[in-house]
């Protein structure tokens, strides 16, 4: 029935039915926004990322094609997680004495883990850049607030899985050359992925393949959700650094 009502819209372009689309599928757009972390100095609220959302849906809804034997529902949560992520990539909410801060703390940790030859501490890498420990938790939070888009453009499927891509190639796209270069780049991200600590490894694995929220990562793990957060913090800022490492190196 949805999908003849979605084909029958393109047809006729009638508001109702689209009215009637959006409400069927909503459930999609607030499963990605209760996926996302705002901070509350960003000025956005869960209405906006909704509203962001639905504006990715309605846009599957009008591309969507039922012809090529693809869920509706998992192309319309990548263009609903496009959507949003756009609306707040362009809202920039970010501070520019917070993105220093997360700046100094990227480059912190990274020297220090250098050193060390280990994962540091908290205390240690609250002691190396001179700031207690809860105003540390505060940068890992919001570290975590902004969005690592390389995850979300190259973990958008498990192996074997569809992306946006592959269901429906942009005649815009890159070149094949680059193409190749995307998909090299998204195995070295799965490799650097497999070198991580377990935990670390685990949250990533429930948040970007398994889709769950924070709080659904930390009430399966009984941890906080402040620590799920610090964990998946420095799993992105580890594989950043790996990536960073291996562009380096060729």
């Amino acid at each position: 029935m949805s999908l003849n009502l979605i084909t029958s819209y393109q047809d006729s372009g009638d508001r109702q039915q689209l009215e009637k689309l959006i409400s069927e599928y909503s459930y999609l757009v607030k499963k990605q926004v209760d996926k996302v972390n705002y901070p509350s100095i960003s000025g956005l609220n869960r209405d906006d990322l909704i509203s962001f959302g639905v504006i990715g849906l309605i846009d599957a809804i009008k591309k969507f094609d039922i012809n090529r034997n693809v869920p509706f529902e998992a192309y319309a949560n990548i263009r609903i997680r496009g959507a949003i992520l756009d609306g707040l990539r362009k809202f920039d909410f970010v501070p520019r004495n917070l993105r220093e801060e997360m700046k100094t703390l990227h480059s912190e940790y990274r020297k220090l883990e250098q050193k060390l030859g280990r994962t540091p501490t908290n205390n240690e890498l609250a002691y190396q850049m001179s700031i207690s420990e809860a105003e540390l938790d505060k940068l890992w939070q919001a570290t975590n607030c902004v969005i690592p888009s390389y995850l979300s453009d190259y973990i958008t499927a498990e192996e074997g899985e569809l992306t946006l891509e592959d269901i429906y190639p942009d005649s815009n796209s890159p070149d094949p050359q680059s193409r190749i270069d995307e998909k090299t780049t998204k195995q070295e991200l799965g490799q650097a992925i497999d070198t991580l600590p377990q935990k670390e490894k685990l949250v990533l694995s429930l948040y970007y393949y398994e889709e769950l929220t924070l709080k659904e990562i930390a009430k399966i793990l009984e941890l906080t959700e402040s620590r799920i957060s610090q964990l998946h913090s420095k799993a992105v800022l580890r594989l950043r650094g790996k990536l960073a490492k291996k562009k380096l190196d060729l």
